[in-house]
């Protein structure tokens, strides 16, 4: 039920963060809807009816058809040529419509009969009196313009019988054809004095009320709903094209469990020269992955040397290295922190210590670890809990010499400190050198790494990402255990997966984890992700 609670929540997670688009695209819509229905003026409808005649031999119409023949198709053709720019211009012309002839044919609309020989021209406008002009205009030009074609066509065909007429001889074997001539030209005479072939049967009217109008709140209803639809394609298109990680999907890409979750923060409380006070929430999530790696991890015991890594730069691992430590040291563990990104050092920066001496001054020369460490005194009123296994009366010495059982025995002090107290050291890069991979891949730094576990409780090591140079790779293999930082919304998917294979590849790696940085969530989803990982 947890799962399908949490896979419930990630598919909403788009929907929640692009809340605001959501409401602003309904909105826009439905209001723009409402205002639009709300003052569209009222419209009337005005109907003439046009009779086309069907029946009588040799008739035709403006279209040519003889309706005898075909009565549908010469009636639907006779709809289409009423419709005609020609008509509308004469309809413009008499009624002295102000817009052109395109705009005025939008106005109507003509419907032929499907069982009469009728043609409805219906118009519509804001008035009623000029609804019914253009309706009645177009009714008369149109009937004007059968009578011209029509009388057009019978004069031409009796000119031509005419003269057929006239030049055929009178003689006995051409009576025949004659007598033919004369009866077309007679069929001629009394269809020019026949009813026109299309009449107006019923003139239109001004209408005394509109039409009935759309409700804008129903119109606004249903634009609300399309303006969802369309917010919902637009997100998923964003979520698409968008290959940054977000919260959910960051243990989902990198196939590990995510440790814990660093909520983001306007502080600058991480920042380069700070001191220890921390945000709640950043402290709450050092203390969340502590306790991961303490009780949750993979490993027997808890990872005495510890690789904090990333994909890419600027994912926040040395800040996290930084507010581990911090974590670590209140628990009251002897930490050291070793800054083995040779290229772009950060931890001198973060916790206000001097570059050199450092690792590659150690590796490269005779200088023993205890005089490169430098130590780190937390600001803030940040302090060694107390923890009743060292000693049971509450004495304050009990800080200076805790037992050192399940925390991987005892080693030399360093720094030439006398006693096995809690601390926080830090040794930077140091004064650089031309190979940092070669370097970090060298038996020294293996065998002070090996120092470094014998000294102290927790040795965190910050290296370059992984994406960038191949130089974590084999402090990788050398470390207890390796933790992965991503950074939400920075991080793409594309290199989620890279980091993950190249550390498949490398053999014998431990690989606990993720940490979720930079979350956009309280601190309870914070929890929620930690409670996830070590459930």
């Amino acid at each position: 039920m947890e799962t399908e609670n949490r896979d419930v929540r990630q598919k909403l997670e788009p929907y929640k963060r692009h809340w605001k688009l959501i409401v602003l695209i309904v909105a826009v819509i439905t209001a723009g809807t409402y205002v639009y229905y709300k003052h569209q003026k009222p419209t009337y409808t005005a109907s003439a009816e046009v009779f086309v005649r069907a029946a009588g031999s040799g008739s035709t119409t403006v279209s040519g058809i003889d309706p005898e023949t075909d009565p549908a198709r010469a009636l639907a053709n006779e709809a289409t040529l009423l419709q005609t720019k020609g008509v509308a211009e004469t309809v413009k012309s008499q009624i002295h419509y102000p817009g052109d002839a395109a705009a005025l044919l939008g106005t109507i609309t003509v419907t032929p009969s499907q069982v009469s020989d009728f043609v409805t021209i219906a118009a519509k406008a804001g008035n009623p009196n000029t609804a019914a002009r253009v309706a009645n205009g177009f009714a008369s030009a149109f009937t004007q313009l059968d009578q011209t074609q029509t009388k057009q066509y019978l004069e031409a065909e009796e000119a031509t019988v005419s003269s057929q007429l006239a030049a055929l001889p009178h003689t006995l074997s051409n009576q025949t054809a004659r007598a033919n001539l004369q009866s077309q030209l007679q069929s001629l005479q009394l269809s020019a004095a026949a009813p026109p072939n299309i009449q107006v049967t019923s003139a239109a009217s001004a209408p005394t009320t509109a039409g009935a109008t759309s409700s804008p709140a129903r119109n606004a209803l249903f634009a609300a709903v399309l303006g969802l639809v369309l917010a919902w394609v637009l997100i998923q298109a964003m979520e698409a094209f968008d290959r940054r990680l977000r919260d959910p999907v960051v243990e989902m890409e990198y196939g590990l469990p995510v440790l814990a979750a660093i909520p983001q923060t306007s502080q600058r409380a991480l920042a380069p020269r700070a001191d220890a006070r921390l945000p709640v929430g950043v402290m709450e999530g050092a203390r969340g992955l502590r306790t991961a790696l303490d009780h949750g991890a993979s490993l027997g015991d808890s990872p005495k040397t510890l690789l904090v890594t990333s994909a890419m730069s600027g994912e926040g691992k040395s800040t996290v290295v930084k507010s581990l430590a911090l974590g670590y040291f209140e628990s009251a563990r002897r930490v050291l922190i070793i800054d083995a990104d040779l290229r772009r050092p950060m931890v001198h920066q973060l916790f206000s210590a001097t570059l050199a001496p450092g690792l590659s001054d150690v590796l490269r020369s005779a200088i023993p670890l205890s005089e490169a460490v430098q130590d780190y005194e937390p600001g803030g009123g940040l302090q060694p809990a107390f923890d009743p296994e060292i000693n049971a009366s509450g004495d304050a010495v009990a800080f200076l010499d805790p037992p050192r059982s399940g925390r991987g025995g005892s080693g030399r002090p360093p720094a030439g400190d006398g006693d096995r107290g809690p601390c926080l050291q830090v040794l930077t890069a140091g004064s650089g050198t031309s190979d940092p991979g070669a370097l970090l891949g060298s038996e020294k730094f293996g065998a002070l790494l090996a120092e470094a576990a014998e000294a102290y409780d927790v040795v965190l090591i910050d290296s370059p990402p992984i994406l960038a140079v191949s130089d974590a790779i084999p402090v990788a293999r050398m470390a207890d255990a390796v933790v992965v930082v991503a950074r939400s919304q920075f991080t793409t998917r594309d290199a989620a997966q890279r980091c993950r294979q190249a550390l498949e590849r490398v053999p014998s790696v431990t690989v606990l984890g993720v940490v979720a940085n930079g979350v956009r969530e309280d601190l309870e989803v914070g929890r929620q992700y930690y409670l996830s990982a070590t459930s």
